[in-house]
């Protein structure tokens, strides 16, 4: 157990699910690669790296399931309209991710870009991919312990939208 898991055990500290901070693009993106740790027979891969556009908080109340996933949208694919019960974390790997919020702005994010996804349905989202490459992302889910990754809602309930 490092110093940091103590700290935080023993303070003890109630927990909301919460996530601030934006969404920025690292300036490189390489493939990945394999590193060591300081011990024997430790490697760690790295599969995504991306860069914040300011600070990151995640904060939660009691147990969270933490899911690390990779989720790949092939060319002309999209998610349904959904949220998340908890905050999201993602690193696009490759092509390029277009999401659409539920007041109508739309990002574009590439290689290197990190996603941030507050939870709840005030963040009503669609991801698509736009491109003729396939998007490739690492996602980190942090929900409260047995709840779904998302949650899909219906077109109606999204304002209506349907393709954009």
């Amino acid at each position: 157990m490092n110093d940091s898991t103590q700290d935080t055990r023993r303070a003890g500290r109630k927990r909301r699910p919460e996530l601030t901070g934006g969404c920025g693009q690292s300036p490189a993106m390489g493939a990945p690669s394999v590193t060591g740790g300081s011990g024997r027979g430790v490697t760690a891969e790295q599969l995504a790296t991306g860069t914040s556009g300011e600070a990151v908080t995640i904060l939660a109340p009691g147990r969270v399931d933490v899911t690390m996933s990779r989720v790949t949208i092939e060319p002309g694919g999209s998610t349904e309209w959904h949220y998340h019960p908890g905050p999201v974390i993602g690193v696009v790997s490759s092509g390029t991710l277009t999401r659409t919020l539920s007041e109508g702005t739309v990002e574009v994010s590439g290689p290197g870009s990190t996603i941030l996804e507050p939870a709840g349905r005030a963040h009503l989202h669609r991801a698509r991919n736009l491109g003729t490459d396939p998007v490739e992302l690492y996602v980190t889910y942090f929900v409260p312990e047995g709840s779904p990754l998302s949650v899909d809602v219906p077109v109606a309930d999204a304002g209506g939208r349907e393709e954009e």
